[in-house]
């Protein structure tokens, strides 16, 4: 898209996957690969870097220059308290995805916080509402003439097409530590027979999609293997790709619950268990019943015996939820508006 714009800038994707690097590398995008001497100084001299999740676990963050502007696109609008918000309500960095190197931690301890704040980078952050805004401002103590509202770029592909099928997704959050085990299936109610047998009933699919940072144990996949109409993706392919297709959504404290806001989907808030999750995760910003007009299931079997009562959602019904936290056009491009505000600070 910059060079649409006739704009000279030399253009770089990073990546830390050796497999990714191949494959756009045979496409003859320019790409620069993990620790390598290139790579690095690439960082160093960049005059912009683009991330979503953090310049120290998405690219090289110890090479990135006091005078590059950092653009983080964040990955989704949060439900659950991150960055500064979470870990005040619960220092346990595992559960919050907070990886720390030692040496960074040594360096931080022995570093004045003048200098830390001197060396920093310029940082901006993207928020799809003002509301947004002022959480991020809050939980990654920025200031709001930091915060560009915007809508997300990854939803443009989700409004090339509305063809919708008898396809229902189950998208939620992580719950305990990053890259953890987890049966958020079986605690949940989650009975296959009966599932199973309710989807067959209404012609339906359910696809379910965890959060990277979790997996169900292995016999609890191995099991999954033998219905008709239960589908787990382990797929490492982009979610909103195939987030237009599904009739329904159905998550609990993840971000994608705002993102089917967005895309004008039928979406689903299945808060299970969530006095354990506010208890040995984090706190929310929202409250599910401030988000979710309607009755909220309880656990897997009472979300499937009133499966026509979730289907028949009305999504004018969101309408107000839609403008508090999405207010933008689902049509338009979101790239090219947040590249015409990246391009003015970059110049």
């Amino acid at each position: 898209m910059l060079k649409n714009k006739n704009i000279k800038y030399e253009i770089y994707w990073y990546t830390k996957n050796k497999n990714l690097y191949n494959e756009l590398k045979s496409k003859n995008i320019p790409v620069i690969y993990g620790f390598r001497y290139k790579a690095i100084i690439k960082h160093i001299r960049a005059q912009a870097i683009f991330c979503n999740c953090s310049p120290l676990s998405d690219l090289l963050g110890f090479a990135i220059n006091k005078k590059t502007t950092v653009f983080n696109l964040w990955h989704g609008t949060p439900m659950k308290k991150i960055g500064n918000d979470a870990i005040k309500d619960l220092p346990k960095s595992n559960n919050l995805g907070i990886d720390k190197n030692k040496i960074e931690l040594i360096l931080r301890k022995i570093t004045p916080d003048n200098l830390i704040k001197a060396l920093k980078p310029n940082v901006y952050y993207l928020a799809s509402s003002s509301e947004i805004g002022d959480i991020l401002s809050s939980a990654f103590s920025i200031k709001k003439d930091k915060i560009i509202i915007n809508g997300y770029p990854k939803l443009d592909v989700s409004s090339e097409t509305t063809e919708v099928k008898r396809m229902i997704l189950y998208a939620p959050t992580y719950r305990g530590e990053y890259n953890s085990e987890n049966d958020i299936l079986t605690k949940n109610n989650f009975i296959p027979d009966i599932i199973n047998q309710k989807l067959e009933d209404f012609n339906l699919t359910l696809t379910i999609r965890l959060h990277p940072a979790n997996d169900l144990p292995k016999n609890i996949e191995e099991k999954l293997l033998n219905y008709s109409n239960i589908i787990l993706d382990k797929s490492k392919k982009d979610i909103y790709l195939d987030l237009y297709k599904y009739e329904l959504i159905i998550t609990d404290f993840s971000s994608i619950y705002f993102d089917a806001l967005a895309m004008h989907k039928k979406v689903v808030i299945a808060p299970f268990n969530i006095s354990t999750y506010l208890e040995e995760d984090r706190s929310l910003y929202f409250t599910p019943d401030e988000l979710f007009p309607y009755d909220r299931p309880n656990d897997w079997i009472e979300l499937a015996n009133n499966i026509q009562y979730y289907l028949s959602i009305n999504v004018k019904s969101f309408y107000n939820l839609r403008e508090r936290f999405y207010p933008h056009d689902i049509s338009c491009s979101s790239s090219n508006e947040l590249l015409k505000k990246i391009i003015a600070i970059l110049r």
